[in-house]
């Protein structure tokens, strides 16, 4: 996300790239005067975004067939390869970059953006509408991904039947329900009536892409002509039953300490291990 006059001419469209986000702060930082430091953007402000970015440059998390999870370990280090030079040369440097983040990274990201400290900040789609709207007033956001693809988040909400199911009759016609345009239309009525904090259906975009283009904006009207086509949103690969547990764990701490001065932790695959045997003394 990002203040309206942050953003120069040349980013257009609806994504914008990890590329365009650092050539903006790169801009960005162009503002800093001696009575006023500022930073356009920092990957390790916010943790998800080395992971999302790894996404991007193609890390490919994915399950194999014995449920052991695989990436691409060349992609996932250009990821870090990538952020470390933003550190390095577009943020003057791990010890400025600290630095900066110390002295005045410590209000809500919105609140920097809004007081002119930052340029852009890293977020999800819930969160940003459930930014206070005045606060979120002069704020406007952009699709983290590439040319036509944006990464969707892991923690997708499914809903499904048990094969063994006694009431199949009665579970399709609730999910028949549940998927219907009209009832999504009722549901996001009633959040708006009880004044809710939450976002959307289930916290997130409709799997009915109708209501997401049609309704929806109706509610939250920064999704007025911002809403991807159905087929820029690029679903996560089969991950293991723990992936989200391991994403907590090892993978952004990992990301983490790679995108740092002095790396301290040893191979991905190494860590991963060493976490996997804990978890199964448990």
């Amino acid at each position: 996300m990002y203040k309206r006059d942050n953003l120069s001419k040349e980013t257009e469209g609806i994504i914008i790239s990890p590329d365009e986000l650092k050539s903006e702060a790169e801009i960005f930082n162009g503002r800093t005067t001696d009575e006023f430091r500022v930073k356009g953007f920092a990957p390790a402000w916010t943790p998800e975004f080395l992971l999302y970015n790894a996404f991007i440059t193609g890390s490919e998390f994915s399950e194999t067939i014995d449920g052991s999870l695989i990436w691409n370990e060349t992609k996932l280090i250009d990821s870090i390869d990538f952020s470390r030079d933003w550190t390095e040369n577009i943020n003057s440097g791990f010890q400025e970059e600290e630095d900066f983040t110390i002295t005045y990274c410590y209000d809500p990201g919105y609140k920097l953006l809004n007081a002119g400290r930052i340029g852009f900040y890293y977020t999800t789609l819930r969160d940003f509408f459930t930014i206070p709207a005045e606060d979120r007033a002069s704020l406007d956001f952009k699709w983290l991904g590439s040319e036509k693809s944006i990464p969707v988040s892991e923690d997708i909400i499914y809903v499904g039947i048990p094969e063994k199911s006694g009431k199949q009759k009665a579970a399709r016609e609730f999910i028949m329900w549940l998927l219907d345009g009209e009832t999504q239309k009722t549901l996001l009525d009633s959040s708006q009536f009880k004044r809710s904090r939450g976002f959307g259906i289930c916290g997130g975009l409709s799997s009915v892409h109708i209501v997401n283009e049609l309704v929806m904006p109706e509610y939250y009207k920064l999704l007025i002509g911002n809403v991807p086509p159905i087929e820029y949103f690029d679903f996560p690969d089969n991950l293991p039953s723990y992936w989200m547990s391991a994403r907590a764990d090892v993978i952004i701490p990992w990301l983490e300490d790679q995108s740092s001065i002095e790396p301290e932790m040893g191979t991905l695959t190494g860590i991963l291990k060493t976490w996997t045997l804990q978890e199964q003394k448990k």
